[in-house]
């Protein structure tokens, strides 16, 4: 059974308190579900990066990718928390990077941009 940290179960609860969904998405839900050490949280979320903003006043966002950043302190280690607004990707000049962002209306829809065993690994989370 994986356990989250009390930290993030609160954050996800202030998400959902506040009427959006918020899910943990790319290495930490891949490093939970392997067991291993999670040393940054990502998430995703309906919310759009002025909505996180006004969640969580000590964040800050200053990027083109809809992720907004802040520090949390779990068991005495200072650990980065990402919040990433659902979003489309097209457009990859170097097969990373996209040229294109848009917001996304779902989950179903971010997932599309996403490495194939981390989709299986949220339907199995969500299980």
């Amino acid at each position: 059974m994986i356990k989250l940290p009390e930290k993030v179960i609160e954050l996800m609860n202030k998400f959902q308190k506040n009427q959006f969904k918020i899910y943990v998405v790319g290495g930490a839900l891949r490093n939970l579900i392997l067991g291993k050490e999670v040393k940054n949280w990502d998430f995703a979320t309906d919310a759009k990066p002025e909505e996180i903003i006004k969640l969580l006043p000590q964040s800050f966002y200053n990027n083109k990718f809809g992720t907004v950043t802040f520090f949390q302190d779990i068991n005495g280690i200072k650990t980065v928390f990402e919040i990433t607004t659902f979003r489309k990707e097209s457009e990859y000049k170097d097969f990373r990077h996209p040229e294109k962002i848009s917001w996304a209306n779902n989950i179903e829809e971010d997932l599309a941009r996403r490495d194939l065993l981390l989709i299986l690994l949220l339907m199995m989370e969500n299980k």
